[in-house]
């Protein structure tokens, strides 16, 4: 029995396998673009996160037209941070009825723009050395809407937290499973995206998306329903990095409260069947140990590394996280479960909140 009951879990387990079996990586060069590239991030609040990203702009500015910042409306000194490191700042307008904060402010950010490609970057993203030249490289391929996930990095313990979202959110893209592309792109990831400035105003650009928490996926919806173009979604690893919610384990909590329940009300019934079935068999493989007796049987503990191991290579695919992660796996997904049960409950109540704003 107690064999059987490992049997289980790994073959359920192996969905992650499956759901992360190839992530193509962005080949990295140091070409300068033929196009001009205004790159603009919105910025709500953000003096602490955005330094980075703006260092790592500078030591590629040749590479660019311009670096647009939208400060909308920051009660910190990230506007004056921006200008000091040679960001040209825009001042977001009052937030309209119906409009949530980064669509509006991506949207100003566009209106800004002279150049001929939009880079629309998170604030918490870090461009590796030639990573400009590399995503434009990347996206001159086909000149369809690019979006790229960045490589996770972590440095503080409860950042670890965040594991199971992070392989999760590129899971649920199916683009990486052994069909590759035969599957369509479920997914337009928010922190990295780049598109041509012709095709962003032919979907009225991020007003297409102004009532979504998840602008990114209605970006992308918005893309392939008025454009009829297909999107494309690759992992930036060794290209995009970014460190997620450094401020504290409250605003992780929040971030992913906002983002989470939304989300999985978007994938597509097939995608969840497999992540269902995955988590499935981790919590088989964490729990068959409150049987009596069994977590004193060696099996048992094949069955609960050999899982710690295989969640631990599938978050090298995505992020930067400690060798320990085969021992303290079942804290990561006892934390995501909880995590999850309290977005879905506080979305129905309509009481999700994201950097002192209400989002109805």
């Amino acid at each position: 029995m107690h064999w059987f009951i490992l049997l289980v879990a790994l073959i359920l387990s192996s969905c992650g396998l499956f759901l992360l079996w190839n992530i193509p990586l962005i080949q990295k060069v140091m070409t300068k673009p033929l196009q001009t590239i205004s790159i603009i991030i919105p910025a709500r609040n953000e003096e602490k996160r955005i330094s980075p990203l703006l260092e790592s702009i500078r030591s590629q500015i040749d590479f660019i037209h311009e670096l647009i910042v939208v400060d909308d409306h920051s009660t910190d000194q990230t506007a004056s941070l921006a200008k000091e490191m040679g960001a040209n700042v825009v001042q977001a307008e009052p937030l309209p009825k119906g409009w949530f904060g980064k669509p509006w402010a991506c949207y100003q950010g566009a209106k800004a723009a002279t150049g001929e490609i939009l880079l629309f970057l998170d604030a918490d993203v870090v461009l590796m050395p030639g990573g400009i030249a590399s995503i434009y490289r990347e996206f001159k391929k086909t000149k369809t809407p690019l979006s790229i996930q960045p490589y996770h990095i972590t440095k503080k313990p409860y950042e670890s937290l965040s594991l199971f979202f992070n392989l999760i959110v590129m899971m649920t893209t199916g683009l990486f499973t052994p069909f590759g592309l035969k599957w369509k792109a479920n997914s337009f990831f928010g922190p990295c995206q780049m598109v041509t400035k012709e095709d962003y105003w032919k979907i009225d650009g991020h007003a297409s998306a102004k009532h979504a928490i998840l602008e990114d996926i209605a970006l992308g919806e918005a893309y392939q329903t008025q454009l009829k173009k297909p999107i494309r979604a690759l992992a930036g690893k060794g290209v995009v990095h970014f460190r997620m919610y450094p401020e504290g384990l409250s605003t992780l909590i929040e971030g992913w409260t906002k983002n989470f329940a939304t989300g999985a009300s978007l994938i597509s019934p097939r995608l969840l069947i497999l992540v269902s079935v995955w988590i499935t068999g981790l919590f088989i493989a964490i729990l068959s140990g409150v049987a009596p007796f069994m977590w004193q049987d060696q099996v048992y503990w094949i069955g609960y590394l050999f899982v710690g191991v295989e969640t631990y290579l599938l978050t090298r695919k995505v992020g930067k996280f400690s060798i320990l992660t085969i021992i303290f796996y079942p804290i990561y997904l006892i934390f995501f479960v909880g995590l999850f049960i309290r977005s879905s409950v506080q979305s129905k109540k309509k009481k999700v909140t994201w950097k002192g704003r209400n989002l109805q």
